[in-house]
């Protein structure tokens, strides 16, 4: 069953080698962050995957509608579609690299950016630096410092941002412009 090269793991398996609960493997899967075949009434994932998943650069498996009929937002903090022009500073180990970007949507936790070619290095967990300003704000932008959550490559590049140590002022206008 290992042909290739590709190890195949169970989910028992993938619980010990993540050191996670078994219901964190399932509920990971099911919400498509860790990709796993079915077969009868076992899962099994490929090692490659799984190591994919805990470097960040996971394959997202999309099981339901994420705009549209049949969308239900099930955020606690909802997103709010935009098109904002954004720079980006990533944080990387041996570097800082800015781009421009557009923030595509935003909610009083975080954002996801859309950036064009970046350099390859950004994983979960790294900082970020945003500079933007609100069509409805102030004339002055917001600077806000967040982490990576999520990455993507879908031609350009796509990041979810959790905003981190947000001011109070910066929490309202966001609150405001969100609704």
């Amino acid at each position: 069953m290992e042909g290739k090269g590709e190890r195949v793991m169970t989910a028992e398996e993938v619980r010990d080698f993540l050191k996670i609960p078994l219901s964190t493997v399932y509920g990971l899967t099911k919400k498509g962050k860790l990709k796993g075949v079915k077969v009868g009434k076992h899962w099994r994932y490929l090692q490659a995957d799984v190591e994919g998943h805990l470097l960040g650069s996971g394959v997202t498996v999309r099981s339901r509608p994420t705009s549209g009929p049949g969308f239900v937002e099930r955020r606690r903090n909802p997103r709010v579609p935009c098109e904002i022009p954004a720079v980006v500073t990533v944080t990387l180990p041996r570097r800082q690299d800015t781009k421009e970007g557009v923030i595509h949507n935003i909610s009083k936790s975080g954002t996801l950016l859309v950036l064009g070619e970046c350099e390859n290095g950004i994983r979960i967990g790294v900082p970020v630096h945003i500079n933007f300003k609100l069509p409805t704000g102030p004339s002055a932008g917001l600077e806000l410092e967040g982490r990576v959550v999520r990455g993507e490559v879908r031609g350009d590049i796509q990041l979810g941002v959790e905003f981190r140590n947000l001011l109070q002022t910066d929490l309202a206008m966001i609150e405001e412009y969100v609704g």
